[in-house]
């Protein structure tokens, strides 16, 4: 789980998004750097925030936030985010392209 000691970022009750990439089959091909910056994204993590969190440069951030783009065939975070919101609501997995 997630835990920060900054408000804005504090979301330790929520495990929603955490539930919805690793219960997914289609997250599970994913490298493990992957399915945690994905984790971060779908709970409203800045790419500068993965990076501080994750220890890894804004940059990388920004390669794993494409490579997930590229993987999922969406063309944005928020287009990201509605698809496992779509997924998670209808009960069946993510259909990547």
């Amino acid at each position: 789980m997630i835990a920060s000691t900054d408000s804005a970022t504090d979301d330790t009750t929520d495990n929603s998004s955490r539930d919805t990439v690793d219960d997914s089959p289609v997250t599970q091909d994913l490298p493990k750097r992957q399915r945690e910056v994905l984790e971060l994204m779908l709970r409203g993590f800045s790419a500068k925030e993965i990076a501080v969190y994750l220890g890894i440069s804004r940059h990388t951030v920004n390669d794993y936030s494409k490579a997930l783009y590229r993987h999922f065939a969406v063309s944005g975070r928020a287009e990201l985010t509605a698809l496992f919101i779509r997924s998670s609501a209808s009960s069946s997995p993510v259909a990547a392209g």
